[in-house]
């Protein structure tokens, strides 16, 4: 269950890709944006509380800060 979580990278690296159809209807993977540290992203789903679109892959060991939106929306 995705909670809308915001991360912020600390340390390392993350790649998003999503998922798309070719013709021949095999799955594709496609790379949307590489994020290194003091980046963030779930900006999005963290503000809108829609579902995620993309999938975050941590590239080697990475470390990342994670704000949920529910715990930011009681603190607001």
């Amino acid at each position: 269950m995705d909670d809308c979580s915001l991360y912020i990278i600390t340390k390392g690296d993350v790649e998003l890709i999503f998922e798309g159809k070719n013709i021949k209807e095999k799955t594709k993977r496609n790379s949307f944006k590489n994020y290194t540290r003091y980046d963030s992203f779930g900006e999005l789903s963290f503000f809108t509380g829609k579902p995620r679109t993309a999938t975050a892959i941590s590239r080697g060991f990475t470390r990342v800060f994670r704000i949920k939106r529910l715990i930011f929306l009681d603190v607001m």
